[in-house]
């Protein structure tokens, strides 16, 4: 039993590291393959911007860098101004309770959150710059 707990913590450690190794190297001001093949791509006036696909129930934004202490009522107020929000998901870490950095932004209709995504990227919340992009995009699934 020892050994068995022993070996999940080991992996559990290595798979940790693998993730931060992985995602510090992601930047999103710039144009590398990883960011484009998560939606992460640099805009440039309507220039190659990808369309945005719809959820089941509306479109959704992501929306990263926010600060682990951020709330829902926060968000909303900065979300809110642009259209009705629908949804609004912002993940939890089980060890800390604390926000996990992003958020899902959930909007009925596609110009709202066209609007939202135009006029909030790069803002601050809590000294931290919020980067939005669209959760689902249209096209073909890239390789990895």
């Amino acid at each position: 039993m020892f050994c068995a707990t022993l070996i999940y913590s080991y992996l559990y450690c290595l798979t940790l590291q693998l993730f931060q190794v992985r995602y510090s190297k992601m930047d999103f001001d710039t144009d590398n393959e990883y960011a484009r093949s998560r939606g992460m791509q640099k805009r440039r006036d309507g220039e190659g911007e990808e369309e945005p696909a719809k959820s089941v129930e509306g479109w959704i934004l992501f929306v990263a860098g926010v600060h682990e202490e951020a709330t829902e009522e926060e968000l909303l107020s900065l979300f809110d101004e642009y259209g009705e929000v629908k949804n609004i998901n912002l993940p939890l870490d089980r060890c800390t309770c604390y926000v996990k950095g992003y958020a899902l932004i959930e909007y009925a209709d596609l110009e709202s959150a066209k609007q939202a995504m135009r006029a909030v990227d790069g803002n601050e919340l809590n000294d931290q710059i919020l980067r939005v992009s669209w959760a689902f995009l249209k096209g073909p699934i890239r390789d990895r």
